[in-house]
């Protein structure tokens, strides 16, 4: 069951079973995992709130990065999702050194879709993952990568699965078509 505080008593929101409960018990791992680190309340909280999606930032922390035009940092998106894709293929490494290239890939791919499950499915996760994914078959096959490419089959096939999400994804698009675009100048 899910629980939610109110006014200091506790009350079942939801029954959560299946996989979307499992899901739910991972990711309250993760945030236990996160809360008993050792760090600050806050440090804490903003951790959880930048990795796991969780919406407790201390609003003050939120108002300063706003501030300094940095609210983006706070949402989830390709960032996070290049940074996690990053860690695990230096934590996998050693497989590339070992000779297993596919396997390393594959399990780079793996944490993504299961990062993505985590963290609830946004639009802009799934685009990103569904991205890197793009990347990741890619480079299996031994073919080259278009970003444009993949990010157009990201956009239909997130449309496909959810109409509702067009417009949050078209802003999204928007800004990533821009900085490709502005990153293709700098070459």
């Amino acid at each position: 069951a899910v629980c939610s505080p109110a006014d200091g008593e506790f009350a079942i929101a939801r029954v959560a079973g299946g996989f979307r409960g499992w899901l739910n018990e991972v990711r309250t791992r993760f945030s236990d995992i996160i809360d008993y680190s050792g760090m600050t309340q806050s440090a804490a909280k903003f951790l959880k709130g930048v990795l796991l999606g969780e919406d407790n930032i201390d609003p003050a922390v939120r108002e300063i990065y706003t501030r300094a035009g940095l609210a983006h940092v706070m949402a989830l998106s390709g960032t996070h999702v290049s940074t996690i894709a990053l860690l695990v293929a230096i934590l996998m490494f050693p497989l590339q050194l070992a000779g297993m290239r596919r396997t390393r890939l594959l399990l780079t791919l793996a944490a993504l879709w299961a990062y993505a499950l985590i963290t609830g499915m946004s639009p802009s996760v799934v685009r990103s993952v569904f991205m890197a994914s793009m990347i990741v078959f890619a480079r299996l096959s031994w073919r080259k990568t278009n970003s444009i490419n993949s990010l157009s089959a990201a956009v239909v096939v997130i449309l496909l699965v959810s109409p509702v999400s067009l417009f949050p994804v078209i802003i999204a698009v928007a800004q990533d078509l821009v900085r490709l675009h502005r990153r293709a100048a700098l070459i």
